[in-house]
């Protein structure tokens, strides 16, 4: 469980320096300030480690109840980053479903939901900036990457499994 906690905190972080980055390249007007980097940051770290908790107690067969360890971080979307949520859910969504058309469409819907609020419908019709189009790839992948985490969340929980020792005979009664 702790090693799954640091490699979910790891990728948080690595997510969170990601959304900075497109953040600051999409913005019309950029602003940085320490204290809304560091929250940035801190937020997506603490959703990640709580997503690795996830991912480390299914896979361990502990309890149901590890799946509320990523809530504290979802303070992360209480902003402007509500907008890439639902992106990140038909991403999801996507990698749940078995039908290849039905995967297809919602990623399709996926990139619309991403790109509209992105590029806005203000009509301004501007040239794209090199900064801004790269901004759009990065932002397309952070939301690519949290749907990949979000499914992370929503899998299936198989029941835990019961392991027989060692050298213990396993009876079958008939």
């Amino acid at each position: 469980m702790l090693r799954a906690a640091g490699r979910g905190a790891l990728a948080g972080l690595a997510w969170g320096l990601l959304a900075r980055l497109f953040m600051r390249l999409i913005a019309t007007t950029p602003e940085f300030t320490w204290g809304g980097t560091l929250a940035i940051l801190g937020l997506s770290t603490l959703l990640g480690t709580g997503l690795g908790l996830v991912v480390g107690a299914r896979l361990g067969g502990r309890s149901r109840w590890w799946r509320l360890a990523p809530v504290p971080g979802l303070v992360l979307f209480m902003g402007p980053g509500m907008t890439l949520v639902p992106g990140a859910a038909l991403v999801a969504l996507a990698l749940a479903v078995r039908s290849r058309a039905a995967r297809v469409l919602l990623l399709l819907a996926a990139l619309v939901a991403v790109v509209v609020p992105a590029v806005g419908l203000d009509g301004e019709g501007g040239e794209a900036s090199p900064t801004g189009s790269l901004g759009l790839a990065l932002v397309i992948v952070a939301v690519g990457l949290l749907g990949v985490g979000c499914h992370e969340w929503w899998r299936r929980w198989a029941p835990p499994t019961r392991h027989t020792p060692a050298g213990a005979r396993s009876e079958t009664r008939v």
